[in-house]
């Protein structure tokens, strides 16, 4: 999957692989791979549902990410009050409530660390329903 990513993202020739730059084109078709890696990106809920599009019934994401406790308010992880992936970071319940959006099943955000205050870095993991 990834070999096939590098080299062909948008056509670019791009060595790095990175959907938030990618969106725009498709490296896959429907239901072409049963799994996909992720790293943080700023357009979430896009990203999410390109990640369901193409992944096989029974396909799994992982992701890693920073998360937000769940008592942040938008405001207080806001831009402007950190930088990177920080600035922005969903909450807990967001994400899980984007990947149920996107059509995801068996979700989770384990969190591993404290990167700051409030927020941490996570894995988030979650499979496309094997049956429709």
């Amino acid at each position: 999957m990834l070999r096939r990513g590098k080299g062909s993202c948008c056509g670019t020739g791009s060595a790095a692989l990175d959907s938030a730059d990618c969106f725009g084109g498709q490296l896959y078709g429907e239901g072409e791979t049963d799994g996909l890696p992720e790293e943080a990106v700023l357009a979430k809920p896009a990203v999410l549902a390109e990640m369901f599009r193409v992944l096989v019934p029974g396909g799994r994401i992982g992701i890693t990410d920073v998360v937000a406790e769940d008592h942040l308010s938008p405001a207080d992880r806001a831009p402007g009050s950190y930088v990177g992936c920080i600035a922005g970071a969903l909450s807990r319940t967001e994400y899980l409530a984007g990947l149920a959006t996107a059509g995801f099943a068996d979700a989770s955000v384990t969190f591993t660390h404290e990167a700051v205050p409030g927020m941490h870095s996570a894995i988030i993991r979650a499979s496309k329903p094997a049956t429709p």
